[in-house]
């Protein structure tokens, strides 16, 4: 298989880019960079705003939600499943942190240049924001079992 075929498969295993052409799957392809993160670190830091966009290629990452002085693990990233994209859709901060649990390999896509292929592919955006908003929805349904603090109560306002 050429990297070609590798890259545009990695594209189209995004949901949200499943039904995008080959063209512009190899178009978006060029602006992801491969990172790796070592066991324990920090990917994503909770009421911080991500600028990236990310892609887990191997491995898991826990989601957690700091509660007083201790942390409620929400849900695990499987890979191949796409975060800090929620961020992005509704302008605001990390609700969650995301951390890696060992060593994995995390595809990265700035948030200005998937802001900037979704606004040269305005067919595509629009099933983006679509696919996104349901995300939204059920990771809405995970949280509404946590008890409620202040900030977290405001944010959730936002979201909702």
């Amino acid at each position: 298989m050429e990297l070609k075929d590798l890259l545009i498969k990695m594209i189209k295993a995004i949901d949200f880019f499943k039904n995008i052409s080959d063209e512009q799957a190899l178009e978006l392809s060029k602006d992801f960079v491969l990172n790796i993160y070592q066991g324990w670190f920090p990917i994503i830091r909770e009421w911080t705003k991500p600028e990236k966009i990310y892609l887990l290629k191997n491995w898991n990452l826990e989601v957690k939600k700091a509660k007083g002085f201790e942390t409620i693990k929400l849900w695990e990233i499987k890979p191949w499943e796409i975060f800090g994209e929620m961020s992005y859709i509704n302008d605001t901060r990390a609700l969650a942190s995301v951390t890696a649990i060992q060593t994995c390999d995390i595809w990265e896509i700035d948030v200005a240049k998937f802001d900037s292929f979704l606004k040269s592919n305005p067919d595509i955006k629009k099933d983006v924001l679509n696919i996104m908003s349901q995300r939204q929805k059920i990771n809405q349904e995970k949280l509404v079992d946590m008890p409620p603090e202040s900030l977290w109560e405001e944010h959730l306002k936002i979201l909702l």
